[in-house]
């Protein structure tokens, strides 16, 4: 063989400006075949196209005879073009014969000497499969006295997307031999590269094949690697842009890597592969626009029905259609039909997976699958599916019940009712504990088996197996939780059953019990019924109609009372006997009475209590309330239903009309015949505590000290709360009873600084707390705390006598932020909220929501007077009127007051923060709102 280190690197140029490589003379080499000794030597020059050579030639030698000419391949084509690089050809005659051959250039117009054998053959096929002969005639010894002539044939494959022509007018054939070119798969992948404004975006394949073929006179089998590019695409860059002439490039090297780039248009467009050598072979050819349409062939697409498969009878069977494929779109429908076999129901039949029932018997059933392309070329496909006639048979679901919670050592009953068998029926169930502490199972192959509870806290665990009627089996659990018993018992039986016969029915009443959260009631047709001897009827409500009932037959009744801890005993027995004809009720309630708060005279909250109390001789059934003396017709709207009994008590809420004055509630009781009871009433004073006391001081003096404060509308006594840490309140302080002002407090030390607040009290109750104030007592005169006089702007005092200007305060500061989202006015006493939460609301919600405010620990907080709110307005600022160092994040905008207009109760009073201006306006408007307290 020729190795590299044997080609000189000096260019040869020929003809048509190929370059091609000078050869050196290689070692003499000797191989033996089937007895024969075969000697060649390469010759030191190339002939050239036009057949001039030198008189030094290879020479061979057969059984040490000297063949006078070298080898030869004889072509006879039109044209052609080689590589500049070495290429090999094998030829086995049960031993190598290795020959190689240099780079030459090849016209093809007479037989010559070929150092490098290679093809190119013009071809333009369009799509499908081609055969072209290639005729090849390789000539040993003088005037060709051996010959190895061996044919084969190609055949060639065009995918969709490419347009190319094999022609086989361009080739001839010599000395009658042919080689059959086969070409396998493709086996690699490139991608094309545009450079310049184009950019198709295309992937192409780059195939690689196997040429062998034998030669029938010598026994010779030829084998080489060829790459062949079909170069006619019809890719994407423009309309009608095609390659016009193609070619199949036949390279006998295996290991050779090929480029192929082609010129035109607007950029060059470039193929290559890397997973070969470095050595490159480049083609090039003018890319141009010919202004034809570039035709893509539609490839039909690929059926596949899937395996053969086998089945059980009665047994649900998919077939499956997804293999199918289609190598240039999509498939775009499935279409199945049965073609043999005992006919079935084909579901989703226009799918790529129908499915059927299979029949009861054995059979075999034929499918035919049609499978169509987005260009409507179809394909199809066969399965058949062998049905054995044995059933299958579906396991079983086990269903064990819902984990659950239940007290120590309570009988506990599992369920596993539940579980189902499709195709059969469950014959057995078998139940085992699978954790927690030890129980004993009672009836453990029953569906519902039993077992006491642990009497400690701990999670049980059970296992199901179910078995169906053809031995399949399946299993589920269930958890029981067990908690420690809470302590309790079952309630007391009902009383004051009663029992009302009417026409085909009796009507149920009792009393209703304390603890019982439900009832149940037991009748029979016999006298002295029991829970055991009755039928039961569960979760009763009284009165229970029972309904479907003979008239003329006696029913007899007891009622008993249930909770988590147990059912009662039974009532006392009562009975009634259904009847055409029936006697109306027609005595109406007596004895209705109520009581407000307890018989209170007083109250300073619109919810109040009643007591209320009546009887009947059948049941009292509803109650109404009302502030209106009118007795209500029994089918007015007001009435409160309740329990019907003979014996009617219960305290229920009210909610009296707003406005201090004396309330008078008037109630009613009815039954169920609607006999409506005389009235019963009771009156409460309905008022509100006074306001908290402002202008409050304290006065040291030597072990005491004084308080004073204004007098408080409505107010019948004060209320004095006192303590040595600050902040007291009327649960921290100590509270001196009934004080009026000033109040002289003694006994106390001089030094220790005293602190209090006071309260205003009235029927109603008693006010929330002042400001707070404090002084210290001392033997010392100078030590009097001073009132305080603010924004007064007054710096100079002109006596020295206690009590005049000196011995007040400079400029104190007018409000004290008690850092708790409150600001105190020390002016009025009145305790502000410091932001308001910038909602606007109706007059109405204005006052609701101050009532329903908590802040600061307090929750006494109204909606200010239009005074109230005046006396915060700052008129020495603008937008907003208000020290906003206190009342930070104030609107600069309209706030309610609580004052409604004297002359139109539709309108208050409102006070404008931009800049302080106060004027009216209709309740429904909605402002911001400042609480105060």
């Amino acid at each position: 063989m020729l190795e590299e280190e044997h080609l000189d690197k000096t260019s040869i140029p020929n003809k048509v400006g190929v370059t091609v490589a000078k050869v050196k003379p290689s070692k003499d080499k000797t191989i033996s075949a089937s007895g024969n000794t075969f000697t060649y030597t390469f010759i030191d020059k190339v002939i050239d196209a036009d057949g001039d050579s030198s008189t030094t030639f290879d020479q061979i030698t057969i059984n040490g005879e000297a063949v006078l000419e070298a080898p030869r391949l004889t072509f006879a084509f039109n044209y052609g073009i080689v590589s500049d690089k070495y290429a090999e050809i094998n030829f086995k005659t049960g031993e190598q014969i290795n020959l190689s051959f240099s780079s030459k250039e090849l016209t093809f117009d007479k037989s010559v000497t070929l150092p490098l054998g290679k093809l190119i053959i013009p071809i333009a096929v369009t799509g499908g499969t081609v055969n072209v002969t290639i005729s090849l005639n390789l000539v040993f010894g003088a005037n060709g006295s051996a010959k190895f002539e061996t044919g084969f044939t190609q055949k060639l494959s065009i995918d969709a997307g490419m347009k190319a022509t094999l022609n086989p007018a361009n080739v001839t054939s010599f000395n009658n031999s042919n080689y059959d070119f086969t070409f396998q798969q493709p086996q690699l992948e490139g991608k094309i590269s545009v450079s310049a404004a184009v950019n198709p975006d295309v992937d192409l394949k780059l195939w690689q094949y196997t040429l062998a073929g034998i030669n029938n006179n010598l026994g010779v089998k030829t084998t080489a690697k060829a790459n062949i590019s079909l170069t006619n695409i019809c890719y994407r860059v423009s309309a009608d842009a095609y390659l016009s002439s193609i070619a199949f490039v036949m390279l006998p090297k295996a290991s050779l890597n090929i480029s192929f780039s082609w010129d035109g248009l607007s950029g060059g467009l470039d193929f290559s592969m890397e997973k070969y050598p470095k050595e490159l072979f480049t083609y090039t050819k003018p890319l141009y626009d010919s202004g034809e349409t570039c035709i893509v062939e539609n490839i039909a697409p690929v059926a596949n029905a899937g395996s053969d498969k086998t089945s059980n009878a009665d047994t649900l069977v998919f077939l499956d259609g997804t293999d199918s494929i289609d190598t240039d779109g999509t498939i775009t429908s499935y279409e199945w039909t049965q073609t043999a076999g005992t006919k079935v129901t084909l579901t989703n039949s226009s799918s790529a997976t129908p499915s059927f029932t299979t029949p009861s018997t054995a059979d075999t059933l034929s499918f035919k699958l049609t499978v169509t392309d987005n260009k409507g070329a179809t394909a199809t496909d066969y399965v058949n599916v062998t049905v054995s006639g044995e059933k299958s048979n579906y396991k079983p679901t086990a269903n064990a019940g819902s984990d659950r919670s239940v007290n120590s050592s309570v009988i506990v009953t599992l369920d596993g009712s539940a579980s189902s068998d499709t195709d059969g029926s469950i014959v057995s169930y078998k139940w085992k504990q699978t954790g927690g502490t030890q129980v004993s199972l009672t009836n453990d192959d029953t569906s519902t088996p039993s077992f006491t509870a642990p009497s400690t806290t701990d999670t049980v665990t059970f296992k199901l197996t179910v078995t169906d009627s053809m031995g399949a089996t399946a299993s589920d659990y269930v958890q029981v939780s067990v908690t420690s018993a809470i302590t309790g018992s079952a309630p007391s039986a009902p009383t004051g059953v009663t029992a009302t016969a009417g026409n085909g029915q009796v009507n149920i009443s009792w009393t209703s019990v304390s603890d019982a959260t439900s009832y149940n009631i037991y009748w029979s047709t016999s006298t002295g019924v029991t829970k055991t001897s009755g039928t039961k009827l569960t979760g009763g409500t009284s009165p229970y109609t029972h309904t479907g009932r003979t008239n003329g037959t006696t029913y007899y009744y007891v009622v008993t009372a249930v909770n988590s801890y147990g059912e009662s005993s039974e009532s006392s027995q009562v009975s009634g006997i259904p009847s055409t004809t029936t006697t109306s009720d027609t005595t109406a309630p007596s004895s209705p009475s109520v009581s407000i708060n307890s018989g209170a005279t007083s109250s300073t909250s619109t919810s109040v209590t009643l007591t209320l109390s009546a009887t009947d001789n059948v049941g009292v059934t509803a109650y109404y309330a009302s502030e209106t003396s009118t007795t209500p017709s029994a089918s007015a709207t007001g009435w409160t239903s309740v329990t019907s009994t003979t014996s009617y008590s219960a305290s229920v809420s009210f909610a009296l009309s707003s406005g201090s004055a004396t309330k008078t509630v008037y109630v009613w009781f009815k039954d169920a015949a609607g006999n409506i009871s005389a009235s019963s009433s009771d009156s409460i004073t309905l008022g509100s505590a006074p306001s908290a006391p402002t202008g409050v001081s304290a006065t040291a003096g030597s072990s005491q000290v004084s308080i004073s404060w204004s007098s408080v509308s409505g107010a019948t006594s004060y209320n004095i709360y006192w303590s040595t840490t600050s902040g007291v309140t009327k649960t921290t302080g100590t509270k001196i009873t009934g004080g009026t002002s000033p109040y002289a407090h003694t006994g106390l030390t001089n030094g220790t600084t005293y602190y209090y607040v006071v309260t205003a009290v009235n029927s109603y109750g008693e006010s929330s707390e002042s400001s707070q104030v404090s002084a210290t007592p001392s033997t010392t005169s100078s030590t009097w705390t001073m009132l305080k006089l603010p924004d007064t702007g007054q710096t100079t005092s002109y006596t020295t006598t206690y009590g005049e200007d000196h011995d007040y305060s400079i400029n104190p500061p007018s409000y004290t932020d008690n850092g708790n989202g409150t600001i105190t006015d020390n002016v009025t006493g009145l305790i502000w909220q410091k932001e308001d939460d910038n909602t606007q609301r109706t007059w109405s919600d204005a006052g609701t929501y101050c009532d329903n405010l908590t802040l600061g620990g307090q929750s006494d907080w109204r909606l200010p007077s239009k005074k109230e709110l005046i006396s915060i307005v700052n008129y020495g600022t603008y937008s907003p009127s208000i020290n906003t160092t206190y009342f930070p994040n104030t609107n600069s905008s309209v706030y309610w007051s609580s004052t409604t207009i004297a002359y139109n109760s539709s309108g208050a009073w409102i006070v404008l923060f931009n800049d302080g201006y106060v004027v009216i306006d209709y309740k429904s408007s909605s402002y911001y709102v400042r609480c105060v307290r």
